[in-house]
């Protein structure tokens, strides 16, 4: 009977220990600072239909691994393409005007498939 009873202390001890865990990462990425709003790089504006947004990864020139997020968007006061890179903790963020083709690469297929939700004959 005394090895089931180290069996299963060992077992409340690491659920605890994921709990505890669990807890710690949970407040530390509470306490990260929010990310800026997506800015214009043309006027400054912060007023911008974010029509994409999403996450990246891959792999750094020494083989790490890197990843973070992307948004492009649609200035409302100059009507200017936005775009934004998010790298993890390293580089910070990086706003620019996307050019013709990234646009058409990530953007364009998104507007054609919600064009073709939209022409769907069941969806109100």
């Amino acid at each position: 009977m005394t090895p089931l009873i180290i069996v299963g202390s060992v077992v409340v001890v690491l659920f605890l220990w994921l709990v505890v865990a669990t807890i710690l990462w949970e407040r530390k990425l509470a306490r990260l600072p929010p990310i800026p709003p997506l800015e214009c790089p043309r006027c400054k504006s912060q007023e911008i239909d974010v029509v994409y947004s999403g996450l990246w990864d891959g792999r750094d020139e020494n083989g790490g691994h890197i990843s973070g997020a992307n948004e492009f968007g649609i200035c409302k006061r100059c009507d200017s393409r936005c775009a934004r890179i998010i790298h993890g903790v390293a580089a910070g963020d990086r706003t620019y005007i996307p050019t013709e083709e990234e646009w058409n690469g990530i953007v364009r297929p998104l507007e054609k498939m919600r064009q073709a939700q939209e022409d769907w004959p069941f969806v109100e």
